[in-house]
């Protein structure tokens, strides 16, 4: 049993030098280090005195669709094209009106702004007159619908 664990077999040195070739192929270690792992699991199984692990891998079945499945298929392939137009005309119409939106209250914010200017310009000529008639109070002057 320890020749085994040793002495490689011709199919595992055969293996070994492919996963070398790979190696120096790819420029990756990932070939060479899962041989490694695959001996290692091995001895250690042959140590506990189980068998030898034998992995074989099938490829999956595949089968042909049947008509009734193949036209199932399509009308669900060309439904979920539909849907998916729909979908994008609906976010398309979504994001103009909500652009159109946008604009209008960013029209209607620049107008707010240029009113409150104005009114605030207009509230300081009051507050000028406001305090002129009020120094002119005070001055004693007679006459305070002179300033206006």
């Amino acid at each position: 049993m320890d020749a085994n664990l040793t002495d490689p077999s011709e199919d595992e040195e055969c293996r070994l030098a492919e996963a070398a070739i790979a190696c120096l192929q790819s420029g990756r270690l990932t070939p060479l280090i899962k041989e490694e792992l695959k001996y290692k699991i091995q001895a250690k199984r042959m140590e506990q005195g189980k068998k030898e692990l034998q992995v074989q891998f099938t490829t999956p079945n595949t089968y042909e669709l049947t008509n009734e499945e193949a036209m199932k298929s399509d009308r669900r392939r060309q439904q979920n094209r539909l849907a998916a137009k729909k979908f994008r005309k609906r976010q398309t119409t979504v994001a103009v009106a909500l652009e159109k939106t946008l604009q209008k209250l960013q029209n209607e914010n620049g107008h707010l702004n240029s009113e409150v200017e104005r009114l605030t310009m207009e509230k300081c000529f009051w507050q000028e007159k406001l305090n002129t008639l009020l120094l002119s109070k005070i001055d004693g002057q007679s006459d305070p619908s002179d300033n206006f």
